[in-house]
């Protein structure tokens, strides 16, 4: 094995091992997930409340000081199943999403390390990255509003439709994928130039 090879090796090795645990994280996470959702005590769900003046103790604070209430997580039992279906399915969508996305970064990462930046791999890689993660935003919020519509007809209450607030709350997600989408746009702009560079030579 020659002296540049050894690093890159290593540097190799610290990628798949970083992919692995990544992977192993969110499936335990996705795991846990599911099984709470047939927690006999009830599914938490946080939810809005007409905002009232209330004195707690938060978390770190010694007494109660006054707050105002603007949502309370409520535990809902005996959620429908539909409700426990579309909040195992955003937990999978998260998971396979999450693994899509950890791969593409993976191959990106190593195009990268065998030094073709502008290459069609990456270019690629990137697309998926950005359309993973849009794809996998939107199908969750989908996949959780509906659980959220079935625990408010479970406690009598009135289903509110998406609102701005809630693509608010996955703001992170729509600009990654932004991110992603202009990056792919970019590379594939320089493997083109370089694919011409290289014809002229």
């Amino acid at each position: 094995m020659t002296t540049d090879a050894a690093p890159r090796l290593t540097g190799t090795l610290d990628l798949v091992f970083y992919a692995v645990a990544a992977a192993a994280g969110v499936a335990l996470w996705t795991i846990v997930r599911i099984v709470g959702v047939f927690d006999a005590a009830g599914v938490p769900f946080t939810l809005p409340v007409t905002e009232a003046p209330v004195e707690v103790t938060l978390e770190g604070q010694s007494a109660p000081a006054p707050q105002t209430l603007t949502e309370a997580a409520v535990r809902v039992p005996g959620l429908d199943p539909a409700g426990q279906a579309f909040l195992v399915t955003s937990a999978v969508l998260v998971l396979l999403g999450t693994l899509v996305t950890v791969a593409a970064i993976v191959r990106l990462a190593l195009e990268f390390r065998a030094g073709r930046v502008f290459s069609r791999r990456v270019t690629r890689a990137l697309t998926v990255v950005g359309t993973t993660i849009l794809a996998t935003a939107v199908l969750v919020m989908l996949s959780d509003a509906m659980a959220r519509r079935s625990a408010m007809e479970a406690l009598g209450l009135d289903y509110e439709p998406l609102a701005m607030l809630d693509l608010v709350a996955y703001a992170p997600a729509w600009i990654a994928a932004l991110v992603a989408g202009v990056l792919a746009g970019a590379f594939a702009h320089g493997e083109r130039l370089q694919r011409d560079t290289e014809g002229l030579v």
